[in-house]
């Protein structure tokens, strides 16, 4: 009996404020929209230093189109699925180039897996898109 009471007690959620769960994806929204707004002027200053972005503006402003559709809430099942596409060619430039303006492969991944979990959940609060 006592047992059955542990095992219980160890299954129930010791923190029950599933109703902030649209708050969460804000959250993870905004500081994914944040990241690629920063690797946007990254890469758009990085062009006058590197022979690798030379032509990195296009991506640089990519990127922070990318990263304010992600912090505004606007079409962000869209940009999600954009920003896996660009981070597929972070990983084609970190196969080819080892240069410290490309992020990491598990960083990459990271950033993969939130896009991916953005596009299947949706905005979340505070969002000009309409909630699922």
């Amino acid at each position: 009996m006592i047992h059955c009471i542990i095992l219980i007690s160890t299954m129930l959620n010791p923190f029950p404020i599933q109703f902030l769960s649209l708050l969460a994806y804000f959250i993870l929204r905004f500081f994914f929209g944040m990241i690629f707004v920063h690797f946007g002027f990254t890469h758009i200053h990085a062009r006058k230093t590197s022979s690798i972005f030379q032509k990195s503006v296009i991506l640089g402003i990519i990127e922070i189109i990318l990263g304010s559709m992600f912090v505004l809430g606007f079409s962000v099942q869209v940009a999600s699925l954009i920003s896996l596409c660009v981070l597929c060619y972070y990983l084609y430039l970190r196969r080819r180039h080892t240069h410290f303006m490309v992020p990491q492969k598990s960083f990459i991944v990271l950033m993969g897996a939130v896009s991916l979990a953005l596009c299947i959940t949706g905005a979340g609060a505070f969002a000009f898109d309409l909630p699922i």
